[in-house]
């Protein structure tokens, strides 16, 4: 019925409804402060707020978008288009941070925990991007029709042909990035493996106290580090992470515990 619905987990209960001017094929994919990203028909990608169903941007392409998006650890939406492109939109914005042509429809991506972007394509072949440039690293030729790749914890990717074939092709990526989406193999804290989504090493630098805004280093999954800024309240377009309970060990060792204390502190992931 060209509608985007938004429904309550628990009961099945409608929230909301967004009404496009085109089927909506593909899923959808939610971000870290719930923004909803899908494509239409309509050859348009749109962003929704999760709670309200509001419209925070809309993107034109070139034609049908019926891959499903997927979001790079820094935010980014990558998503195909029957237009032969696939497009790294800014999350907050929608802006085209850059776009690249194959020979044929663009499924849906995949990106790889070095921010590389696999995208299968009717042309019969499978890109391997950079996710901040979009230039081409690699392409493999599969011999046939390839739509939606997928990434290994080892970092293959696979993906199916039309032949009923399965290609399985080694890459540089150590498995998929660590980011919001997707949810395969998370919980709903975007955790993977059952563990707690801050189960990981912090190393704090500088004097814990709050009058003096410590930083942390955060380093996370497959060597992913960032820098986090400590601050009282939640800021507004940023990406933060409430933090509770924080440990500091002997050796600089912060273990942080986000399922339980009533005072958190947010942290400003830079």
């Amino acid at each position: 019925d060209r509608k985007f619905y938004g429904l309550n987990g628990l009961t099945g209960v409608k929230l909301w409804e967004y009404a496009t001017e085109g089927q909506i094929v593909g899923s959808p994919a939610v971000g870290s402060d719930g923004t909803v990203y899908f494509g239409s028909n309509d050859r348009k990608v749109y962003a929704l707020d999760g709670r309200t169903g509001i419209k925070r941007w809309e993107f034109l392409t070139g034609d049908k978008v019926e891959s499903s998006p997927a979001i790079g650890g820094d935010g980014t939406v990558y998503v195909g288009s029957n237009d032969n492109k696939v497009y790294a939109l800014d999350g907050k914005t929608g802006t085209n941070r850059w776009e690249f042509l194959a020979g044929g429809d663009v499924g849906s991506p995949a990106v790889g925990s070095d921010g590389t972007v696999y995208v299968g394509s009717y042309d019969s072949k499978l890109y391997a991007l950079d996710g901040l440039s979009g230039f081409k690293k690699w392409q493999f030729l599969a011999g046939d029709r390839v739509y939606t790749p997928v990434l290994g914890p080892d970092g293959t990717v696979y993906v199916g042909g039309w032949s009923s074939n399965v290609v399985a092709v080694a890459t540089s990526s150590a498995g998929s990035a660590f980011s919001a989406w997707p949810m395969f193999g998370q919980n709903a804290q975007h955790a993977r493996n059952g563990q707690t989504s801050l189960s990981i090493e912090l190393v704090l630098q500088g004097v814990p106290a709050e009058s003096e805004f410590p930083k942390i280093t955060v380093k996370g999954p497959r060597g992913t580090v960032r820098t986090l800024t400590w601050s009282s309240v939640l800021g507004v377009n940023e990406v933060w992470q409430a933090l509770t309970n924080v440990v500091i060990g002997p050796n600089g060792t912060v273990v942080v515990d986000l399922a339980v204390g009533s005072s958190p502190r947010y942290y400003r992931i830079r």
